[in-house]
C-alpha cells in the first residue's frame, strides 16, 4: 500500500540504522535514479523483509518489483581503514547489482515501524519448506499486480514452403487509463523472459512455443502441429490474443463445432481445403487437432471432423492443389502414408469448350513530358505542355460463353480451355 505520510530526508530514514550508514555512502554506492526509486519503494511498503546480521556484516532482504516478482536481495557492507563504507548488493532482478531493490532494504532497516514489528515466521521452517513458501508468494504477488504494460498475440495463418501454418507475433503494448492501447512494440518470444510485465500465463505460453521449435528469440514464429491447440487455448484464455492485429477481435474461447473438411474449386483454378459447418464464415486454422475461428467475434475453439487429431490436423496444413497435381497426388502417396486414410481430392471432370481467338486491341493516349519531368526533379517552372502519343497493345482475355447461371468454371487454354465442374 503506498505510504501517503510527508517526505523525509534520506538521513531522517537512516537515522535508526542498527549500523553507520550516511546520506554520502548511499549517493557513492548507487545511481541517483536508483536511489531515488529506492527510496519510493521503501515508502510504499514493497519490502517485505530485512534482516541485518552483525556478525557477518550482511544484510538480506526480499522486495517486490515493479511487476510483482518477488526478488531476493543480498548486500554486504564492507569498512576499509580509512573509515570508507563499501555496499556491495547482489539482486536477483535484471539489474542484478546496487539496484533500487537493494537501496530499499538498506533504507527499510532504519524504519522505526519496521523495528517494531514482528519476526518473520517462515525463519523457523525447512529450507525446502520456505523455498516452497517464496515461489507460492511469487505467484501470488505476479497474479495481484496490476501492471500497465502487458503482451499480445497477434495470429494469423500463412503457407510457408507448401504448408500452411498458425503464426504467433508477440508485441509488448501499454494499455491507456483512457482505454485502449499505446503503440506496440516487438518482443522477442523467450520462456527465460526476466520481464517484470510477463506473468504466469506468458511464460507458459512461450514455453509451449519452444517446446516445439526450440530457442526462437524473435517476435514471431509458427507454431509447431504437435503444440498448436495447446498455444491457441492457452492465448484465448488470457484475453490478450488478437486476431492478424492490435486493433483485431480478441480471441475467446468457445465451445466445438462440428464440420467437415472438403476440396473445393476456387476462382483461381486451384482446389482449396474449406471447412463447412452449419455456421458459415468460419476460418480454418491449422492446429492438432484442427481448430476453428470467426473472423467477426473473435471465438475459437476445437473443431470436430469425425477424422482423428493427427490426420484431420495434417489436412489443415494442406497447400492448395492444381487440378493435375492432385490427379498425380492420388498415385505418389507412399503405401505408408494410406493408412492415416487422408481425404485426398477425387478427380476432376474436364470437358473441353470451344472459345473466339483473342482479340488484340491497340490503345492509344497522350502524356505530358515536362509534368512528369517536373514531378520527378521538384522543378518549380514548368515548360509548356508536350504530348505524346503512348500506344499499348493489350490483348482481351477470352470469355466464357456460358450464361452467369450455368455450373461449372471456365479457365483459358488458348483457343480452347478445360472447365473444371465445382464440387
Amino acid at each position: 500500500m503506498k505510504d501517503d505520510r510527508p517526505e523525509e530526508p534520506i538521513r531522517n530514514l537512516i537515522s535508526n540504522i542498527p549500523f553507520t550508514l550516511t546520506d554520502e555512502d548511499l549517493e557513492d554506492a548507487f545511481p541517483p535514479s536508483y536511489l531515488e526509486r529506492g527510496v519510493r519503494y521503501f515508502r510504499n511498503g514493497r519490502v517485505l523483509t530485512a534482516d541485518y546480521n552483525a556478525a557477518q556484516s550482511l544484510v538480506s532482504g526480499r522486495v517486490r518489483g515493479s511487476g510483482g516478482r518477488v526478488y531476493q536481495c543480498i548486500v554486504q557492507l564492507q569498512r576499509d581503514d580509512s573509515g570508507e563504507l563499501t555496499v556491495v548488493g547482489q539482486c536477483s532482478c535484471p539489474v542484478g547489482y546496487n539496484c533500487k531493490h537493494v537501496a530499499a532494504t538498506l533504507l527499510s532497516l532504519g524504519d522505526r515501524s519496521a523495528q517494531r514489528s514482528q519476526p518473520d515466521a517462515s525463519s523457523g521452517l525447512p529450507p525446502e519448506v520456505r523455498n516452497w513458501l517464496s515461489h507460492v508468494e511469487r505467484a501470488a504477488a505476479g497474479a495481484a499486480y496490476d501492471n500497465p504494460q502487458r503482451l499480445l498475440y497477434l495470429l494469423r495463418c500463412e503457407e510457408r514452403f507448401g504448408l500452411k501454418r498458425i503464426l504467433v507475433h508477440v508485441v509488448r503494448i501499454r494499455q491507456l487509463a483512457a482505454g485502449g492501447y499505446g503503440k506496440p512494440q516487438d518482443h522477442n518470444i523467450s520462456a527465460q523472459s526476466r520481464a517484470g510485465f510477463t506473468t504466469p500465463e506468458d511464460h507458459r505460453i512461450m514455453m509451449l512455443i519452444e517446446a516445439g521449435r526450440g530457442r526462437i528469440a524473435q517476435p514471431e514464429a509458427a507454431l509447431h502441429e504437435e503444440t498448436s491447440a495447446d498455444v491457441l487455448h492457452a492465448v484465448a484464455l488470457t484475453g490478450r490474443g488478437h486476431w492478424q492485429a492490435v486493433d483485431g477481435p480478441v480471441l475467446k474461447l468457445a465451445a466445438p463445432v462440428t464440420g467437415k473438411l472438403l476440396w473445393r474449386l476456387e476462382d483461381n483454378t486451384r482446389l482449396h481445403l474449406k471447412l463447412e459447418a452449419e455456421r458459415p464464415g468460419l476460418a480454418l486454422l491449422p492446429a492438432t487437432p484442427p481448430w476453428y475461428l470467426d473472423p467477426e467475434t473473435g471465438e475459437c475453439g476445437p473443431l470436430e471432423t469425425g477424422l482423428g487429431a493427427r490426420e484431420a490436423g495434417l489436412l489443415a496444413m494442406a497447400p492448395a492443389l492444381t487440378s493435375q497435381s492432385a490427379d498425380a497426388l492420388g498415385e505418389a502417396v507412399p503405401a505408408p502414408l494410406r493408412t492415416l486414410a487422408l481425404p485426398l481430392p477425387a478427380r476432376t471432370e474436364r470437358r473441353r469448350v470451344a472459345s473466339e481467338s483473342p482479340t488484340p486491341c491497340l490503345h492509344l493516349q497522350s502524356k505530358d513530358l515536362n509534368a512528369d519531368i517536373a514531378g520527378r526533379y521538384g522543378a518549380s517552372n514548368r515548360s509548356p505542355a508536350v504530348p505524346q502519343c503512348c500506344p499499348d497493345l493489350r490483348i482481351r482475355p477470352l470469355r466464357d460463353r456460358r450464361s452467369p447461371g450455368q455450373e461449372g468454371d471456365a479457365r483459358t487454354r488458348g483457343a480452347e480451355h478445360v472447365v473444371g465442374e465445382r464440387a
